[in-house]
């Protein structure tokens, strides 16, 4: 119970701290020093420890000096220099998306010619699919907004609902691509049974569309949260409604 006091407290203290990596382990270090702090005082006597905790700490820059920090650290923290708004957050998610997107139709492409080389026995084919793949990789190579960038609150919040917002995606995509999945091998199976090598193998080429319609959107609702979290540096499998500090986060 006391240890949800500490929390909310060290939440109020970077309550208007921008985002950023640096910030957030020093939200974090000051919350563990401070619990260590409030164990110490408990040990004393546990009327009034957290409240000697606070009267011992009564700014963010008295609880990150106790936690080891400068007073130039915390003035960096609370710098209002270089913030990426929501604007500017939005901005990187679109052209982030736009990059993605162009990477997997023409490794979408580049998949499909060279299914049809093989069925066909056409050697432009081959040559088609090698050069989708270079400019694929080309447009790969584009580089986004720099991981460790400072956010303002509001970036911090659409960054989490971002995050989440493609999660979600990604588990319903790959549903549907499970059950796809199975109703496609089983009548692979069928067929199979019943032809010969070289009219299975155009089967599945006619049918590839599908297969990889289903891998590109897997891929890409799952890049897509990746990116988000890794900006606020948060594992992805921690979707949560608010965001990972309080202080400045669609489709």
């Amino acid at each position: 119970m006391m240890y949800s006091l500490i929390d909310h407290y060290v939440e109020g203290l970077f309550e208007n701290v921008p985002y950023s990596r640096a910030s957030a382990q020093g939200r974090s270090r000051v919350q563990e020093r401070l619990r260590a702090q409030y164990d110490i005082e408990k040990k004393a006597s546990r009327e009034g420890a957290f409240q000697r905790v606070v009267a011992a700490c009564p700014t963010l820059a008295s609880a990150a000096a106790l936690a080891g920090y400068t007073g130039e650290e915390v003035a960096a923290w609370l710098s209002d220099q270089d913030i990426a708004g929501e604007d500017q957050v939005l901005r990187a998610f679109r052209f982030t998306r736009r990059r993605l997107y162009t990477v997997l139709i023409l490794s979408a492409l580049a998949v499909r010619f060279l299914l049809s080389g093989v069925t066909e026995g056409i050697w432009t084919y081959y040559v088609l699919s090698a050069a989708l793949l270079f400019f694929a990789a080309l447009a790969f190579k584009k580089r986004g907004p720099a991981p460790d960038m400072r956010l303002s609150m509001e970036a911090v919040q659409r960054l989490q609902a971002l995050g989440d917002k493609y999660v979600k995606k990604t588990f319903n995509t790959l549903f549907i691509a499970v059950v796809a999945a199975a109703c496609f091998v089983l009548t692979s199976v069928q067929l199979g049974s019943n032809s010969k090598d070289v009219e299975m193998l155009r089967y599945l080429a006619a049918n590839s569309y599908f297969v990889l319609a289903f891998l590109a959107l897997l891929i890409k609702n799952r890049s897509l949260s990746s990116w988000a979290h890794r900006l606020l540096d948060t594992p992805v499998s921690q979707t949560t409604s608010s965001p990972p500090s309080p202080g400045g986060t669609t489709s």
